[in-house]
């Protein structure tokens, strides 16, 4: 997030109060502070923020989760970025140029199907979106949401059984889709906790460490407590979407994650195991305040397209992409020096950046020797792009798309001889 759009995070009470009167008894004028503390105060804001900032109204019920306003928008911004990102990258790769509409899944939609409502905002080309939820009571509150705002068109929210695929229904809508024109994806925003006890002595700790009561947080059981906590339920879609039947279809599955544990512990005990997932992580942080809370949003997908360069915001992820190599001033890595490779295809982008495009391994060893055997010559069909950008003293190999992590290794092996032979 710039600071520009840090800067408009700040909370204008006098502003919001003349929009919203109702808003005036949670705010002390001379001391400038909003009471936080209430639930009724962050329910009546965060209504009041659906309504200045997307012309949306919405009912809340004061016994479940109250959205936090910024945090969930700054999710579904990304995510926006992410899908459109990718699509473009694919575009490029594939040579096709269409309009694509988008067709989402919110898993857990709660009682506003806040991620619905959000995205039909920011994603102009949402086709439609499936809202999902274990609540009878919270579905029956969201669909009264959708229509008030007079989006049945695109938004429908749905009870589903907890015991079953959590994207079954998303893989129902793309049996019914032109997949190559539709751009699929999910999300969800898990409980948190593993226990009521957890849930408050986290709760006692935040206060306590910042020396403040903090935001009034209140909701179900469903809503803030699951087995195992929300290591146990990301790890839950993570097969789920495994076992979904067309799970190439969908763009990016997405969860955010509320604590960095959980994060460290899928990347390094669960996704590092496959060398070849493909995943990403990000984190971000919705206030301006230095007691923000920190998020995380962890995406993976099943399809070639790596994760676009630069959105991934942590250094957990960042080697299995991307690869530098030192160099003195004057190596440069162009056309020319790869020029003899088999079946090569370079594209310059400008004077520092080279797309490389092979059909699969051409610069091994292995493959040298095996053009001396036709017979037994290397005939892989493993499409690989890369992206070389020349430093002033570095060049960074990005692994843009491919099957196998290896082949990337391979290549950036083969450079990094390269390069060293120049500087000899």
């Amino acid at each position: 997030m710039t600071d520009n759009e840090k800067s408009k995070r700040v909370l204008n009470f006098p502003s919001l109060i003349s929009k919203n009167p109702n808003l005036a008894q949670y705010y002390n004028q001379r001391l400038n502070v909003y009471n936080f503390g209430s639930n009724d105060a962050v329910i009546e804001l965060t209504k009041t923020l659906f309504e200045t900032n997307l012309s949306f109204k919405v009912k809340i019920d004061d016994s479940k989760l109250c959205p936090r306003f910024f945090n969930r928008l700054d999710y579904v911004i990304f995510i926006d970025h992410l899908l459109r990102n990718t699509l473009s990258t694919e575009a490029h790769f594939r040579k096709v140029e269409h309009e694509v509409k988008y067709v989402g899944l919110d898993i857990g939609c709660g009682q506003i199907a806040v991620y619905g409502l959000m995205c039909a905002s920011v994603m102009k080309n949402l086709k439609c979106m499936v809202c999902t939820d274990i609540d009878d009571e919270s579905i029956k509150t969201a669909t009264d949401n959708i229509s008030r705002n007079e989006l049945n068109d695109k938004l429908i929210a749905l009870h589903v059984d907890r015991s079953g695929n959590s994207f079954a229904s998303l893989a129902e809508m793309l049996t019914d889709a032109d997949t190559d024109k539709t751009a699929a994806f999910s999300m969800c925003n898990p409980p948190f906790y593993s226990s009521c006890a957890e849930m408050s002595c986290k709760n006692a700790f935040k206060r306590q460490k910042t020396n403040s009561m903090g935001e009034y947080v209140t909701g179900t059981e469903n809503e803030l407590v699951t087995n195992g906590g929300e290591l146990a339920f990301i790890r839950k879609l993570v097969q789920d979407s495994k076992n979904v039947s067309n799970k190439h279809s969908v763009i990016w599955f997405t969860s955010l994650a509320g604590n960095y544990k959980t994060v460290k512990t899928l990347v390094q005990n669960d996704f590092a195991q496959d060398p070849d997932f493909n995943f990403g992580v990000h984190s971000f942080v919705s206030g301006n305040s230095r007691n923000a809370t920190k998020r995380w949003i962890i995406y993976w997908s099943f399809r070639l397209t790596r994760p676009p360069i630069g959105v991934s915001k942590t250094n957990l992820v960042g080697s299995r992409y991307e690869f530098t190599v030192k160099c003195s001033l004057s190596i440069k890595i162009n056309e020319d020096d790869l020029a003899n490779l088999n079946d090569i295809k370079c594209e310059r982008i400008n004077a520092d950046v080279l797309l490389v495009h092979f059909p699969g391994d051409r610069w091994s060893r292995a493959y040298r020797r095996s053009l001396k055997h036709i017979n037994n010559a290397i005939q892989q069909n493993d499409d690989c792009w890369f992206r070389i950008e020349n430093g002033s003293s570095h060049i960074v190999i990005y692994w843009l798309y491919g099957t196998r992590h290896k082949l990337f290794e391979s290549f950036c092996g083969f450079l990094r001889r390269l390069i060293q032979s120049k500087e000899c």
